[in-house]
């Protein structure tokens, strides 16, 4: 197992932090999108005043999954599948969609890729070249050639067996593009089924080929059990100075025969970064107004943050019981990078879960 200063030897040089300032203004568009079931909307983004306008949608063969653009901003690619936790699932879909460079709106661009299982999250490789995917049952990586044109291409061919963990969960390649890091989730205790060790794994990167470089398990990969609770995704303010999280949580307990939410953590946190040392320190922690927050994206200027809850869920009020909304909700952030929430668009879900979301800076 590699140690922690191996570990940083071999990401050192691979981290590029962002070089904008607070006060540099963003000309180009920030469009953001998010989706409901196989359902993928598009809305317009007003910084100005904290707001979102719906503009169009496309339909997908199956539930989207994840989405991530490609790097020229001319192409976004859409992971779909039938599957979902616990659910196999038939039909598993990589999608590339053009992206009108004026308003944002996708058209279906090449033939979607049939991928092996449910993908749980997709990127692009720096060069552009290649669709990474990531997949949790079983746990697997796959790798697909992006097209000159920007369709997605024909899968790489991948040599030996590579080491995928538990339950993977996200793949990404370094700023440096000669390395790759898989999250290997893990899994809680059931059933009288022990915990699974959750790891890093790190493979080296070359022309599409992956190759068993590294397992990063400090602890044996075993933590602290805490039911339904889990982290989201993480993003770094454009600025460099900033870090935000989503806490989730749609964990249910039984309250006078029905089922509502357990009263765990649907927020956002922000964390501050040190400048000499990159340590974050958690500067506050601000009310998600949903059940089990996602995803979320941060527009380039750096004054607000978008974030989407999946699900509908009854919530206790005293002894009563009401419905919190599934919604996107909209925040803004201060130079200090704290966020103020400003409001909430409630999503019908009855198309699906709002599984994904985000922002997109076109061209």
């Amino acid at each position: 197992m590699i140690n922690r200063r191996s570990f940083t030897a071999l990401l050192a040089g691979t981290v590029a932090a962002p070089k904008r300032a607070w006060s540099q203004q963003v000309t180009a568009k920030t469009v953001f999108y998010a989706s409901t079931g196989p359902e993928f909307t598009l809305f317009d983004v007003d910084v100005a005043d904290a707001a979102l306008q719906k503009r169009g949608a496309v339909t997908l063969p199956a539930n989207v999954q994840y989405a991530w653009p490609h790097p020229s901003k001319r192409y976004l690619y859409v992971v779909s599948s039938s599957g979902g936790p616990g659910v196999a699932g038939t039909t598993h879909l990589a999608n590339a969609f053009r992206i009108d460079p004026v308003s944002g709106a996708l058209a279906p661009h090449g033939e979607p890729q049939p991928l092996p299982s449910r993908p749980i999250h997709t990127s692009v490789d720096r060069s552009g070249e290649y669709l990474l995917t990531a997949y949790n049952d079983p746990s697997n990586v796959t790798v697909h050639r992006i097209n000159g044109d920007g369709s997605i291409g024909e899968p790489v061919s991948q040599s030996g067996k590579l080491d995928a963990g538990i339950y993977g969960h996200q793949i990404r390649t370094t700023p440096g593009n000669q390395t790759a890091i898989l999250v290997a989730r893990g899994n809680n205790a059931a059933g009288g089924k022990p915990e699974d060790p959750g790891a890093l794994k790190l493979f080296g990167f070359k022309r599409g080929a992956l190759t068993n470089l590294a397992s990063i398990a400090p602890g044996t990969g075993l933590g602290n059990v805490k039911p339904a609770q889990g982290a989201g995704p993480i993003h770094v303010h454009p600025n460099g100075r900033f870090v935000y999280l989503t806490n989730r949580n749609q964990g249910e307990v039984d309250f006078e025969g029905k089922k509502v939410f357990n009263g765990g953590e649907n927020n956002v946190a922000v964390f501050a970064i040190d400048a000499q040392t990159g340590e974050p320190s958690l500067v506050q922690t601000v009310e998600g107004h949903g059940i089990h927050l996602r995803t979320f994206g941060i527009d380039p200027s750096g004054r607000l943050l978008v974030a989407a809850s999946i699900r509908p869920l009854a919530v206790r009020d005293g002894n009563a019981i009401m419905t919190l909304t599934a919604g996107i909700m909209v925040y803004r952030i201060a130079g200090d990078g704290r966020l103020s929430f400003v409001r909430k668009y409630d999503v019908d879900t009855g198309k699906g879960q709002q599984f994904w979301s985000g922002m997109v800076t076109l061209t």
